[in-house]
């Protein structure tokens, strides 16, 4: 807790481990109780509330009006919002009984006079405006707004806190690149042609979405700088740019236009105009149509004339308004409905900042190197026109999803527009192509009825966007047909990712780049089993180190049994490991089973009874001999041995049979005839005491075939 003479101190001794910690940060009018709720809460949760916030992860603050009359308060708060700047703290703030936007503005009414008594001491000053830009920036911060006293809802509240503080720990580092970023939004305006009318109301639109806007008043103190607001351009995602008729006459607009053109490029800052009364023509310094200078021409020459010394500045403005005026943008000409456009910006700014909440995983072991792996197979430099085409190959539980949505997390924001469509396998087709048709164009009432007609509509509608588009889970030819069935369905520089376990699927479609999924390596299967097994606390396990290895070797890598099986262990005494491993020999978790058995339930008989034979008898038999025996058995081995591998059913490695050890587990309990609760009759057998008591007990009829006795000259029939 904060140890300030306004804040609240309290204690409770709970796990040291630092990689767990957060730093509670209250002001004096906020009722104990909750304090206390919440240390418990957290307690419980194994999160330490720690008294240090050099050694915390996530701060969480509370603020009241009251707040803004402390100077311990505003020194501790620069401290929190400085390590949030540098990535070092995420900020949970709740605001009680004061608007976020009115941070600012009572903080500047309480050192207003604190300002005139130290307008002689620059340095006060500059601590001053430390304050003052601190909090502006916590109100900008996605929070907790209760407009009441908060001891009306502790309870609800604290599980709620909790909840999002455990979420944040445990998505450490995707939480930190969110943190990097100050603003959502960007506003760039000038003032005087719009501050009352639609930059209001879009303000307004944007923060009740919850989206951080900064709104550039272009009302600075005297002496005070662009810098900070520089610095705001520089730490957000989109720039909204309101280019009205005056907007090229103000010099300030035009710094701020250069600024954001320039990170554009080199922040990958996304850029959105409004042509507010204005024509994109116009902007790009072009005249009317009937031949008359247009306001940003005649703007122009008259900063040309003012700033004749500083020729350079004034070709970088031109240039960034032409850059401005021949981006996609949306354009409110006089007399359209302001409204209406308010709700389209909101709309594409929410749906570009979406992609962000797509959960990718709860402790993403290893994807950083998968990813980059990757993105140089896709190709993703944001200014090639090429349309790329890219397979994630691999069986089930692998983590195809996984990586795909973190390339979602990591790319979307270089493209116009983006859909992630998941469990393609499992959804009609109809459906898919509306989501894919309403994602990609915002428009939520489009009307799909067949499957032809959504071809028709893709191809039109998306022909001249740039746009990435991402099939999970694809197991037919027909899927991708009716989604993508031609790179030239999509605008130039679209990006396609199909994952799949189908190798032949991928290439019938003809995909240039396969990236096979790979199973995690010794360092991170330990790391992402040893997570679930402690539920994301990372205490030490007092488990022997070989019953943990044997665990390890039997997941083989796969993250979907480690994370089962992580999972099925947490809490759990040593004994009940060495049962649980005993009882996996013959009884291998439902859930990854079912996932694993969705690749054979789509062969056909012929297939599923060679992947059989391979599991219950010939793994780690040499390939040939094993073509040559089922071949004799009336099967056609080239055509299903090809499909099984394409299947990510089967390997050949050294010209032998390979399976993942589960693969070879689920093959031998559907032999069984025990797969999914089903009682079957058992198809194979592959045990001697069992074979023995077959025939002692049954008059069992064996059917040989004479090509098993291939190469046997001493063999003799009795």
């Amino acid at each position: 807790m904060a140890a300030a003479s306004s804040s609240a101190s309290a204690s409770l001794s709970g796990p040291r481990d630092g990689s767990s910690r957060t730093f509670v940060f209250v002001e004096w009018d906020v009722p104990i109780p909750i304090l206390e709720l919440l240390e418990h809460a957290l307690y419980l949760e194994g999160i330490h509330a720690d008294g240090d916030i050099g050694s915390s992860r996530v701060a969480v603050s509370f603020f009241s009006k009251y707040s803004l009359s402390s100077f311990c308060f505003f020194d501790e708060l620069v401290d929190i919002m400085d390590r949030r700047r540098r990535g070092e703290l995420i900020v949970l703030p709740v605001f009680c009984g004061v608007d976020p936007g009115d941070m600012g503005r009572f903080g500047e009414a309480f050192l207003a006079e604190e300002i005139n008594r130290n307008r002689s001491n620059p340095f006060r000053v500059k601590v001053i405006e430390r304050w003052k830009k601190a909090l502006r920036e916590v109100g900008c911060l996605s929070g907790w707004h209760l407009d009441g006293r908060v001891d009306r809802k502790m309870e609800d509240l604290v599980k709620i806190i909790v909840k999002e503080v455990a979420f944040k720990l445990c998505n450490w580092r995707s939480g930190l690149a969110e943190a990097r970023w100050g603003y959502d939004v960007f506003l760039s305006f000038r003032g005087p042609d719009c501050r009352n009318t639609i930059i209001g109301h879009l303000y307004r639109a944007l923060c009740q979405k919850g989206i951080r806007t900064f709104k550039d008043n272009e009302e600075l103190e005297v002496g005070q700088t662009r810098s900070e607001v520089f610095e705001a351009i520089k730490g957000s995602r989109i720039a909204i740019i309101l280019l009205s008729q005056n907007y090229a006459h103000s010099k300030w607009c035009l710094d701020e236009l250069t600024k954001i053109m320039e990170c554009k490029v080199l922040n990958k800052l996304i850029v959105l105009p409004i042509f507010y009364r204005v024509s994109p023509g116009d902007v790009r310094l072009g005249k009317k149509e009937n031949g008359e200078k247009g306001s940003y021409q005649s703007a122009m020459e008259e900063m040309e004339a003012r700033y004749r010394k500083d020729s350079e500045m004034v070709e970088g403005w031109k240039e960034a308004l032409w850059e401005a005026g021949d981006s996609m943008g949306f354009c409110l000409p006089e007399g359209a409905d302001e409204g209406d456009v308010v709700v389209q910006v909101t709309k594409k700014v929410a749906k570009i900042l979406n992609h962000v909440l797509l959960e990718v995983a709860e402790y993403p072991v290893g994807i950083s190197s998968r990813l980059q792996d990757v993105k140089r197979l896709l190709d993703t430099d944001p200014s090639a026109d090429t349309i790329h085409v890219l397979g994630i190959l691999g069986p089930g539980g692998v983590g195809k999803t996984t990586l795909s949505k973190a390339i979602c997390n990591d790319i979307a924001r270089d493209f116009d527009s983006w859909c992630f469509l998941s469990k393609v396998r499992e959804t009609a087709l109809v459906d898919l192509q509306r989501t894919l048709l309403r994602e990609l164009l915002y428009e939520n009432d489009l009307m799909v009825s067949s499957v032809d007609m959504g071809k028709v509509m893709i191809q039109h509608r998306l022909c001249n966007k740039r746009v990435l588009v991402i099939l999970d889970d694809v197991d037919e030819f027909d899927q991708i047909n009716a989604l993508a069935g031609n790179v030239d369905w999509f605008g130039k520089g679209s990006r396609i990712i199909i994952t799949t376990r189908n190798r032949h699927l991928l290439n019938s479609y003809e995909v240039r780049f396969i990236y096979e999924a790979r199973l995690f390596d010794d360092d991170e299967a330990e790391d992402f089993f040893r997570y679930n097994v402690t539920n994301g606390r990372r205490r030490s396990l007092d488990i022997e180190r070989s019953l943990i290895n044997r665990f390890l070797l039997y997941a083989k890598g796969l993250p979907l049994a480690l994370q089962v099986l992580g999972r099925s262990l947490c809490g759990r005494s040593m004994p009940e490991w060495e049962n649980m491993l005993r009882k996996l020999d013959h009884d291998p978790p439902e859930s990854i089973i079912s996932v694993l058995k969705v690749s054979f339930d789509g062969l056909d008989y012929a297939q599923q009874e060679v992947f059989l034979d391979i599991a219950c008898f010939f793994k780690g038999w040499d390939r040939d001999y094993v073509v040559k025996v089922l071949n004799g058995c009336g099967f056609h081995m080239m055509i299903d041995v090809n499909i099984l591998s394409e299947r990510c059913l089967i390997t050949i490695e050294d010209g032998k049979f390979q399976m993942h050890d589960l693969l070879e587990a689920m093959g031998k309990i559907i032999a069984y005839g025990k797969c999914s609760g089903e009682v079957g009759i058992q198809s194979r057998t592959w045990l001697y005491d069992e074979f023995a008591d077959m025939l002692s007990e049954n008059m069992v009829r064996i059917l040989w075939s004479h090509v098993a006795f291939i190469g046997m000259s001493s063999l003799v029939m009795i």
